[in-house]
């Protein structure tokens, strides 16, 4: 039964048998199993306790199910443990609602609450499950020597089991949990391996696992591996492995290995752990199968103290003698620049670091250096044990050996790329061995990727032979709590030699992954104290293709919100953009491009959702063969992409989607002006037509000179009027576009949004013949702005010679500008026109930043060197990426009325206030809860569109009550922004009464007894019917209280019926007798009253203005008696009630007025009640949504 989060109400009934009510609390995902549930005989009791008790189970694969032993059972304070075979019980519960709570080791808890009466015997069986990730998991099992397929080797993920096929591939679709996952593998002849993986999310996994024939001497059970340290992926020595339970222990060496053999045999189910001062032990259950192998690796976790100082202790050996090397240079960069050397024992120990991303050189004369590098984190100190070997003879060297990260044992096939003064490639051998020679000094920047691992990028400075090992992590899937911010694609540069980088930055701290759909790109990143966190993208992972849909874009994703740049380097010709959020996408676009290039001009789309469907119209025709003018479709899903390329000019060219996409364009190496030289790459990711705007202030760039930039203005809206600096210049139609050749600084006003391309000139028409190059953004409108930015100017292997950021600030809020904290000399600016705006550029160095200012400002980054450039935006307010949103807003909210009958219409009211310095898009979500937080009803978001600066926007849904119960609600209000986070949260009360049918009460109550007379020592059968007459209030805590006077009034007999819950409608039989003992002649009196407890119970009709919520406790709803007569020698009289002759039908009032349980009128009145009911419920049930549908959205 699939059912929604939430509360559900589960009821049991059985003829015969104690009826079993539970309510069930259900999460998003959660699969509830309440096993068998036993119900006891409906039979009298004296009991006053119950008692629980069951079998508890747990199942892996949810197929085989076994006795959970040890599982923890508990209702309230009484707790218990199941024995060995999964059997507990508690006894002597007192009776009433209660919560069971049953918990066993990782698997996921199971939770059920629910009633039981007095003497009941209740049964329940938990069923305890994996937290489902809900992914897949490929394993591809290969021989370690030859690389071979494995068939028929057995995998086993958490107990669930599958055989390998003749490539050595199987896969789990069930079984994946969220958390710690255990993969055991063995194969004849091999030894077992044994693989620790957490899981995240619901993702696909490829696990490849290599297998070492068997070496072991036969006969003897052997545990082995290599533990290694999690943070630095270096091999971890010192670390106490032990088998508990046989006393066998080993010590890991300087390569982190371990082997556990001989007597006692350790065959069996062990608990084998891992532990070692400054780091979190490690203890996992494994079954060692007996006289074989097992390769048990696994990384520790370095502890965490944050009172003490990062800290690294490096030891540097000689890898052929083993012997420590004194006076060794241990060199620090990145976030911790410093230089040490080692003592005569060949340690070096640096305390006081910056966390962050830290490169390790380590050097000795006589040796090939070692570069590795190090994510620091605060309270940590690392254990670097580095092994030199000795120089050999010939050109200098990049060489080491690319190794699985968790067993660090080598990986074959990885792709690994060199780039620097050229750009190199090669793959990892069998041994996982790689090498480049003849490299000449300088900064160099390695990575290796393979399908199934998270690839490893790093930077260094290489003076001379250096030793590089490249650990790569098996990839087991996304973090669960990252989400895709941005999307990149690289179009093909002047030649194949170009290199893509991507620089990511944020908040120190976040943490994400960058990937492809075809797992070539897979590197996870940590935004460390730099900043700035920059992967390398080789040039055979751009869109090289025209007109085939591929799977290159690379795909982020993060934790946190993150700025990024798409950086296009080749000498001579570069362009840089900024990468928008995936919550600015649209699906529809024009081009805006340069119609010279040497190459192709280019333009490219890709998608961030499944089932993608772009109508292209190019406004020439495309080298792919598609006409000039005539629309085309092409179908993407997430993460594809197509480029399209031309001669011919192509600004202006219509894209529509059906969903949102990622559209870039320029070109292969253009000139700008056609005759200034030299060309360059020109790159740009575009915004959607629903971001343009009517209002710009351009600023020019540096280095334009009196030349100025080259500007293209493209229109979408029919007969477009375009002012520039308050003259009329142009009046476009959609497509068009009007070129400002030599523009400087302008005011720009359209009559509707345009899009405004701004180009870098080629270096021989600006102030410099040789600094700069063309470069191509588009710029943002003035209500597009922000009034803080987060950027970083390219480095590592990209730094530019000169950097700028072109700033059109406010004039009021010039004084305001900073740079890190600075203020800025705006002696330079200068204002443009009327607009009301200065402008100007600020020079600023290689590496991250931040401006701001009190109002909103326009900014953009370029960068120039020897005949090359870049141009880009830094920010928008739809898209801020890292920067701060700069969007303050309030809601308040309200009803038409304070309290509501049902079937009544609510005018849910909501006000949106613009609490910024400029117009901002909102999104309103509207949501009703009931008293206790459960959500009765969700409508669909509301966009506000833009709210002016200081204004407010009113909105108005309306609301039936329906039948919900009456009570107290709660309307709630989240205002969010564009890229969907909470601006602001208001509420307000109201309430919906106790609602009757016309001119009935709340509740009725008939009492009556079996007969008119009885002797003075006869039984007495009292009989009572109880109604809730109320369309929408249950009643709690129902309850009949009966009492019995004698004929002095006074109280012979009292009794309480409890009903619990009377549903409104409802309606409940009880019965009773009373034991009459030498009793008095005369006439008795029963009273009977039905007390409950609810919402807006009492009489009240006008609720006080301050109680929006009426909660009332103990209200008597509805009283009734009867009489009956106690005599010597009862005898019926003709005509009474019972007697022979009678009528059929109830008594008169007052009389004593037996309940004719079996007479046909009786039945006849029962039934109506029924039906009457039954009509209610499916009325209601057509008016109010069921909690199945609660949390969907309401239209």
């Amino acid at each position: 039964m699939q059912l929604d989060p939430g509360t559900h109400r589960l009821t049991i009934d059985a003829s015969g048998y104690l009826s079993l009510s539970a309510d069930l609390g259900l999460l998003k995902g959660q699969q509830l199993d309440l096993g068998v549930v036993r119900l006891k005989t409906l039979t009298p009791s004296s009991a006053s306790t119950v008692n629980v008790s069951g079998v508890a189970k747990f199942t892996a694969d949810g197929v085989s199910y076994q006795p959970a032993a040890n599982a923890t059972v508990s209702v309230g304070k009484w707790s218990t443990q199941t024995n060995a075979n999964g059997e507990y019980a508690l006894e002597g519960l007192p009776a009433g609602a209660m919560d069971l709570k049953a918990s066993y080791l990782s698997y996921e808890a199971v939770e059920v609450s629910f009633s039981a009466l007095a003497g009941q015997q209740v049964r329940l069986d938990p069923v305890f499950r994996r937290s489902a990730a809900q992914g897949m998991l490929k394993v591809v099992v290969r021989n370690q020597v030859t690389g071979a397929g494995i068939g028929m080797a057995s995998v086993s993920l958490n107990g669930l089991i599958r055989n390998t096929n003749a490539k050595g591939e199987t896969t789990f679709d069930v079984g994946i949990v969220a958390g710690d996952n255990t993969v055991a593998v063995t194969a004849s002849g091999f030894e077992v391996r044994i693989i620790t993986m957490k899981v995240q999310g619901n993702q696909t996994i490829t696990l490849p696992v290599t297998l070492t024939p068997q070496s072991a001497i036969p006969g003897q059970t052997v545990l082995q591996g290599v533990v290694s340290d999690a943070s630095t992926r270096l091999p971890l020595p010192g670390v106490t492995v032990a088998v508990d339970g046989t006393g066998r222990t080993a010590i890991t060496d300087a390569a982190g290995r371990y082997t556990i053999a001989g007597v006692p045999d350790i065959a069996g189910s062990r608990t084998i752990s891992m532990e070692k001062a400054g780091y979190q032990r490690f203890e996992q259950t494994i079954t060692l199968v007996k006289d074989g192998t097992h390769q048990f690796d696994l990384p520790l976790y370095p502890s965490i103290n944050s009172q003490q100082p990062i800290s690294i202790w490096a030891s540097v050996t000689d890898k052929a003698t083993h012997q420590p090397i004194a006076a060794a240079t241990v060199t620090l960069s990145g976030s911790n620049p410093h230089v040490a050397q080692t003592n005569a024992q060949g340690v070096s120990e640096i305390s006081g670091l910056n966390a962050g991303a830290t490169q390790v050189q380590v050097s000795a004369q006589g040796y090939d250096s070692v570069a590795f590098s190090v994510n620091l984190a605060v309270g940590t100190r690392y254990e670097l044990p580095v092994e030199l070997v000795s120089r050999a003879q010939g050109p200098n060297r990049i060489h080491g050996v690319v190794l699985n990260a968790q067993s660090q044992r080598p990986v074959a096939g990885a792709k690994v790329v060199l780039a620097g003064a050229n750009l190199l490639e090669t793959t990892s051998g069998a041994d996982g061995s790689y090498e480049f020679v003849n490299i000449t000094p300088g900064r160099w920047n390695i990575s290796a990727t393979l399908s199934g691992y998270q690839g490893t990028s790093s930077g260094f400075d290489i003076a001379s032979s250096t030793a590089t090992n490249l650990p790569l992590q098996p990839d087991f899937g996304l973090d669960a709590n990252s989400t895709l911010q941005t999307v990149a694609v690289g179009h093909p540069n002047l030649s194949n030699a170009a290199i893509g980088y991507m620089f990511i930055f944020g908040e120190q701290g976040t943490t994400g992954q960058v990937v492809s759909n075809d797992g070539a790109i897979n590197y996870s990143f940590v935004v460390d104290a730099t900043g700035v966190v920059e992967l390398m993208v080789p040039s055979d992972r751009f869109l090289n293709e025209p007109g085939k849909v591929v799977d290159k874009a690379l795909l982020v994703y993060a934790n946190k919100g993150v700025s990024a740049y798409f950086l296009n380097r080749e000498m001579y010709s570069t362009d840089m953009s900024y990468l928008l959020d995936t919550t600015a996408l649209g699906s529809e676009y024009r081009i805006v491009d340069w119609y010279h290039s040497f190459g192709d001009i280019q333009f490219s789309i890709t998608a961030v959702e499944d089932g993608t469907v772009a109508t292209i119209t190019p406004v020439s025709d495309l080298a792919t063969g598609q006409r000039a003018k005539q629309p085309f479709d092409v179908k993407l899903q997430k993460g594809q992409s197509v480029i399209y390329t031309t001669f011919n000019e192509i600004t202006g060219t219509h894209i529509q989607a059906n969903k949102p996409l990622a559209v870039f364009a320029g070109t292969q190496c253009s000139n700008v002006t056609v005759y200034a030289t030299a060309c360059d790459h020109l790159f740009t990711q575009l915004p959607p037509v629903k971001h343009w705007s009517s209002e710009y202030v351009v600023p020019k760039t540096a280095n334009t000179g009196t030349v100025g930039n080259l500007v293209r203005i493209v229109a979408n809206t029919p007969a477009t009027q375009v002012s520039v600096d308050g003259a009329l210049v142009a009046t476009l139609n959609p497509g068009e576009f009007h070129q400002l050749t030599n523009a400087q600084s302008f005011h720009l006003v359209a009559s509707a949004p345009v899009l405004v391309g701004q180009f870098l000139k080629g270096s021989s028409a600006t102030t410099s013949s040789t600094l700069g190059d063309p470069a191509l953004t588009y710029v943002g409108g003035i209500d597009q702005t922000l009034s803080e930015y987060v950027f970083t100017a390219p480095t590592n292997l990209s730094p530019f010679k000169e950097n700028y950021l072109n700033i059109a600030v406010p004039t009021t809020a010039l004084n305001s500008l900073q740079l890190n904290g600075v203020a800025v000399n705006v002696s330079a600016f200068a204002p443009v026109g009327a607009s009301g705006y200065s402008v100007g550029q600020v020079p600023i160095p290689t590496g991250p930043g931040r401006i701001k200012a009190a109002k909103p400002f326009l900014a953009t980054i370029a960068g120039f060197s020897y005949f090359d450039s870049y141009l880009t935006i830094i920010g928008a307010k739809y898209s801020a990426g890292a920067s701060p949103a700069n969007i303050r807003g309030s809601v308040s909210v309200s009803t038409d009325k304070p309290s509501y009958p049902a079937d009544t219409a609510v005018q849910l009211r909501a006000s949106v206030l613009n609490l910024g310095m400029a117009p901002t898009a909102f999104t309103l979500a509207l949501r009703i809860t009931d008293a206790t937080g459960i959500e009765v009803a969700q409508f669909a978001e509301h966009d506000m569109g833009d709210v002016a600066a200081g204004a407010s926007v009113p909105y108005t849904k309306v609301w039936s009550t329906a039948r919900y119960p009456a009570g107290a609600y709660t309307l709630i209000a989240t205002l969010l922004n564009t890229k969907g986070e909470v601006v602001d949260i208001g509420s307000a009360l109201f309430s919906i009464k106790a609602d009757v049918v016309q001119g009935a009460g709340k509740a009725a109550l008939t009492v009556a007894v079996d007969k008119a007379e009885y002797a003075p020592n006869d039984r007495v059968r009292i009989s009572n019917l109880a109604r809730n007459l109320t369309v929408n209030a249950p009643v709690d805590n129902a309850r009949v209280r009966i009492t019995v006077r004698n004929p002095s009034n006074a109280v012979v007999y009292t009794y309480t019926h409890v009903l619990g819950q009377l549903q409104a409608g409802g309606l409940w039989s009880n019965d009773t007798q009373q034991a009459l003992q030498t009793a008095m002649e005369g006439t008795y009196t029963v009273e009977a009253v039905l007390i409950g407890s609810g919402n807006n119970l009492k009489s009240a009709i006008v609720l006080p203005a301050n109680l929006p919520k009426a909660y009332d406790m103990d209200v008597s709803l509805a009283t009734a008696t009867a009489n009956y007569v106690v005599r010597a020698n009862p005898a019926l009289a003709p005509g009474a009630p019972g007697a022979p002759g009678a009528p059929a039908g109830p008594g008169a009032p007052g009389m004593a007025t037996p309940v004719p349980v079996n007479d046909p009128w009786f039945l006849w009145l029962i039934s109506v009640l029924l039906v009457f009911v039954a009509t209610y419920r499916l009325r209601a049930n057509a008016r109010q949504p069921s909690l199945a549908q609660h949390g969907r959205s309401v239209p």
